[in-house]
């Protein structure tokens, strides 16, 4: 239908592939494209390293953070997270 209309052999806007039997995508790949995506299409982001742990001393408690470096589409991104909530 999209060639009688405009003369021109349809491509899907993903992969910009020629639609049709000879260009069916493996199982692999897409496993491999939905676990780097979530349900709202974003960018799964996960921890890779952890690069550094300090303890900060608050007035009453002491509290353990740690320097995670996160994979990123950007390139790598570091931020200081509770050592607690990078165990769970």
């Amino acid at each position: 239908l999209l060639e009688a209309l405009y003369e021109r052999k349809c491509r899907s806007s993903v992969l910009w592939a020629e639609i049709g039997e000879s260009s069916l995508i493996g199982p692999k790949l897409v496993q491999e494209m939905t676990n780097k995506v979530d349900k709202t299409l974003h960018f799964v982001k996960k921890p890779v390293d952890i690069m550094e742990r300090e303890v900060k001393a608050l007035k009453h408690s002491k509290t353990a953070i740690v320097k995670v470096r996160w994979s990123s589409k950007h390139g790598p991104e570091f931020t200081w997270e509770c050592e607690d909530h990078m165990k769970a």
